[in-house]
């Protein structure tokens, strides 16, 4: 080889070399962004379980089923 070619061959490893670096980057910061979206949708979800499994409203519980609450408390829009 010659040195020229030498040169292009050393910077065209220097290339596929920071290539494969930027890649390996990219890829950390999409699993580091999914574990982000896992973590912060199981806190929400369990925050929402926690806050939610019951609610008082003028002595009257409601459940996780609003029909039965309605049932029970009569439809406001019905009271005309």
């Amino acid at each position: 080889m010659t040195e020229q070619q030498n040169v292009l061959a050393t910077e065209r490893e220097e290339i596929a070399t920071r290539v494969a670096s930027f890649k390996a980057t990219q890829e950390k910061f999409q699993r580091e962004r999914e574990e982000y979206f896992v973590a912060t949708l199981q806190k929400a979800r369990s925050e929402q379980r926690v806050r939610t499994p019951a609610i008082l409203v003028l002595g009257t519980t409601l459940r996780s089923d609003p029909d039965t609450f309605i049932a029970q408390r009569g439809n406001p829009e019905s009271r005309n």
